[in-house]
């Protein structure tokens, strides 16, 4: 009998992205080899939000920009090699319709029971002088990431090579089950 791993949960916001930048989130839930999709979406993409200095939103910062968007996912494994992770790739709009990706993230799905609340902290490749003086005063152009297998395994060994700079803080909340583990001897310890 194979175990089972379910997760719902929300892409809630992103923090820290400025006022009045539109913006929205691609994400891609990932695993290893051993994992089979029973049901749900692997990837999908959030509704374009706009943030703002309005002050404190119940707990979120006015910078923020407010998604609420659900993913849901439910996993057959063989394997505990593999935990399933989202990847995240952050777009901003600007006022002519022009979409650029503006940051980079990832976060394994915890591996144990219950509710979790994940802080992914999205970075972008961070250009030269006259790259980013060039992006900000004729509004795009950044730097971006030609091989995103750098984002999941930054084990390759070339993300140490390239400098990074913060975009923004994207809270997400998931709900982990759990079936068929305990069955097959495996213990979970809280985090």
């Amino acid at each position: 009998m194979a175990c089972e791993v379910h997760v719902v949960g929300t892409i809630i916001s992103a923090s820290f992205l400025g006022p009045g930048s539109a913006s929205f989130c691609r994400y891609d839930i990932v695993s290893g080899p051993g994992w089979t999709v029973l049901e749900g979406a692997l990837n999908g993409q959030t509704q374009t939000a706009v943030s703002s200095f309005e002050g404190d939103l119940g707990g979120i910062d006015g910078r923020s920009a407010i998604w609420e968007h659900p993913i849901e996912v439910q996993y057959s494994c063989a394997t505990i090699t593999g935990w399933p992770m989202i990847v995240l790739t952050l777009w901003r709009q600007d006022e002519f319709g022009r979409n650029e990706i503006c940051g980079y993230g990832s976060a394994r799905i915890p591996p144990c029971p219950g509710l979790h609340n994940i802080e992914v902290a999205c970075w972008r490749p961070k250009g030269t002088f006259f790259q980013e003086l060039h992006a900000w005063f004729l509004q795009g152009g950044l730097p971006h990431l030609t091989d995103q297998t750098m984002i999941v395994l930054p084990e390759t060994g070339q993300r140490h090579k390239i400098y990074t700079a913060t975009e923004a803080v994207v809270a997400i909340e998931v709900n982990v089950l759990c079936k068929g583990f305990t069955e097959r001897g495996f213990v979970f310890i809280d985090e």
